[in-house]
C-alpha cells in the first residue's frame, strides 16, 4: 500500500471512529493556507467538555492553541485547532491534553465538525 494510500485510509478510519463515538467528525480543511493546525492525536467528548490530544515538544499548553469557533446551523459548529505560539522545544514528540469546556466554546448541546485532522504521534509505531 502506498504511503498517501496508507494515510488516507488512517484518516477516513479515524473519521467513521469518530461518527460511532459521539457525533464529532472530522471535515476537510477549509482555513487559512499561513496558519499552522495544531497536531491532534485523539479526541475525548462529554457532554460538558472537549478534551483534544496534541502533539508537543514540551511547550505546548493551552495557551499556546487557539480553539476557533464556527457555527454551522443551530446543531452544528466547527472546531479548529490553530498553533498560534511554535513549539520550539527539543523533545521527542509526545501527546498532551488540553480540556475545553463546551460552555468556553459555545457549543453546549451541539455537535461538531474538528477540521483538524487526526494525525500518528510521530517517531512512534
Amino acid at each position: 500500500m502506498s504511503r498517501l494510500a496508507g494515510t488516507c485510509a488512517r484518516l477516513a478510519s479515524g473519521a467513521i471512529m469518530m461518527l460511532l463515538l459521539g457525533g464529532c467528525t472530522v471535515a476537510a480543511n477549509t482555513i487559512d493556507q499561513t496558519e499552522q493546525l495544531a497536531a491532534v492525536t485523539a479526541v475525548l467528548q462529554t457532554d460538558e467538555s472537549i478534551v483534544l490530544d496534541v502533539v508537543s515538544t514540551g511547550c505546548t499548553t493551552i495557551e499556546s492553541i487557539e480553539a476557533r469557533v464556527e457555527q454551522i446551523d443551530d446543531d452544528t459548529a466547527t472546531l479548529t485547532l490553530l498553533q498560534v505560539s511554535p513549539d520550539h522545544c527539543r523533545r521527542m514528540p509526545f501527546s498532551v491534553q488540553l480540556e475545553y469546556s463546551r460552555a468556553s466554546l459555545g457549543i453546549e448541546g451541539k455537535g461538531f465538525l474538528l477540521l483538524n485532522p487526526i494525525v500518528p504521534l510521530p517517531g512512534r509505531r
